[in-house]
């Protein structure tokens, strides 16, 4: 059985993937350096050496950074993907309607511990999947809720990608420096498209926070007349 288990293969992720090419960009720069000091580096004048080490480190830096940049890039578009996932309200009516009222219990809870960890028994007695995602939306990624976050990843497929990446690639990463999400602030903090509001499943138009914010643009342009 211990066999078994560890002559599986290891999946790698895209985000993986991309690190294995930086580890092998350094690599690829040590082994550059050492044999050129091993030829130029044994030379009396030193300054072909120099200039060709200069520029070895240079083109090294500029891979590392393309390669880095896409890192922080995938993290972000996966994340942000992850979020809208959570989203789901269904195809069904029923689904629908059960996903408005997960977000009206949620939003009904606000900040108030006792019920929000009432919400989370009730996900997980009923696997009741719409409530477990909204939970998520609003709690998931901050390190205080990681237990939530955990318990809430048995109920539904989406949550548990996402309790999955954090883990991996996140805030519950050992070490980890990135930032705290949250579903809905994270997507409406997103830059370009995703800098707009995005309209929340369940909610009536007149509570939407695209309506709402301009209706709160509206009124202070109202004031500045």
């Amino acid at each position: 059985m211990t066999e078994q288990r560890y002559n599986q293969p290891v999946v790698l992720d895209e985000i993986d993937k991309l690190h294995v090419q930086l580890d092998q960009v350094q690599k690829l720069h040590a082994e550059s350096l050492r044999e050129l000091q091993e030829t130029d580096g044994k030379l009396l004048d030193k300054s072909g050496y120099l200039a060709k080490r200069k520029a070895v480190t240079e083109a090294h830096e500029r891979a590392s950074k393309v390669i880095q940049d896409q890192i922080t890039s995938t993290m972000e578009t996966t994340r942000r993907d992850l979020a809208l996932a959570l989203r789901y309200s269904g195809e069904t009516a029923q689904e629908k309607e059960n996903w408005a009222e997960a977000v009206r219990l949620v939003e009904g809870a606000g900040d108030s511990v006792q019920k929000i960890e009432e919400l989370c028994h009730r996900a997980v007695r009923w696997g009741d999947c719409e409530l477990a995602r909204a939970l998520v939306l609003i709690w998931g990624g901050r390190p205080g809720y990681r237990g939530l976050h955990e318990v809430l990843a048995q109920v539904d497929p989406r949550v548990k990608a996402t309790y999955d990446y954090e883990c991996k690639h996140g805030i519950y990463k050992k070490g980890a420096s990135s930032p705290t999400w949250a579903g809905w602030q994270t997507v409406q903090r997103q830059p370009g498209a995703w800098s707009q509001p995005v309209d929340i499943p369940g909610r009536p138009a007149h509570l939407q926070p695209a309506y709402l914010k301009q209706q709160r643009r509206m009124e202070l342009e109202n004031r500045n007349k």
